[in-house]
Formats: structure tokens, sequence, C-alpha cells
């Protein structure tokens, strides 16, 4: 436990002064407003092969933090669609797409570029919403 000391002890340095250095770390520094400390909104439920999707490493069972600045927040106040209006978009640029693997405590951030391929869509994946 921290010892109190008078402000006499502390103008005179008086302890050794090795509790001083206490003050600056007290506050461990803890990432804020993260992907991290985000919920997951959507889940990977297919991956179709040579697809913009695959290519960028997205699998089945990744939980989609956030694609392209669009998280859970966005989607609850504006649907699914909002990713859809996002890919839309964005063909031919990359998108930061943050998931959390399954089964893993630690997101994994992966580029994303919609595209043209064989496939329908621009991605190449089904997105399930969760909740």
């Amino acid at each position: 436990p921290p010892t109190l000391r008078s402000e006499e002890e502390e103008e005179e340095g008086g302890g050794g002064g090795g509790e001083r250095s206490q003050a600056p770390q007290k506050q461990p520094q803890m990432p804020v407003n993260t992907a991290a400390t985000k919920p997951p909104f959507a889940v990977v439920d297919e991956v179709s092969s040579n697809s913009p999707a695959s290519a960028a490493g997205l699998l089945v069972g990744h939980r989609l933090l956030s694609m392209g600045g669009v998280d859970a927040q966005a989607v609850a106040a504006r649907g699914m669609s909002v990713l859809g209006e996002l890919v839309q978009g964005s063909e031919g640029v990359p998108l930061e797409v943050v998931v959390l693997p399954e089964g893993e405590a630690r997101p994994l951030t992966l580029t994303l570029t919609p595209a043209r391929w064989e496939g329908r869509g621009l991605l190449g994946c089904h997105l399930q919403p969760t909740g």
C-alpha cells in the first residue's frame, strides 16, 4: 500500500526518494477504443475460392470487428446495408478488415480489396450477422 507522507518529508526528500517513482506507474497503459474492444457484428460463413476475400486471407469462422471503418455500432445504427454501400463504393480500394479468428482472443488485421472476379459480388464471401 502507498505510504502517505507529509509536505515536509516531500520537500526534504525523506524516505530515500524511491517512492516517488511509483506515481507515473500507477496507471497502466490500456488500449482505448481499439478494434479489439469492439464486439463482432458478423461471422464469415462462406468464402469462395479465387475470390478477393480468399486472397485477403478471410476464412470461414472469422468474426468481423470492423471493415473499412464500419463496426458493430454502425451496423446497429444502419443495418448490414452499410457494408454493401461501403463495398460498392470501394471497388479497387484496399479496405482494412479486422477479424477475430475462431477460438482466438487476439484480432487479426487483413487487407481486402473489393474487385470484380469470376464469381458474384466484389468480395466472394458471405457474412452472417451476429445478434
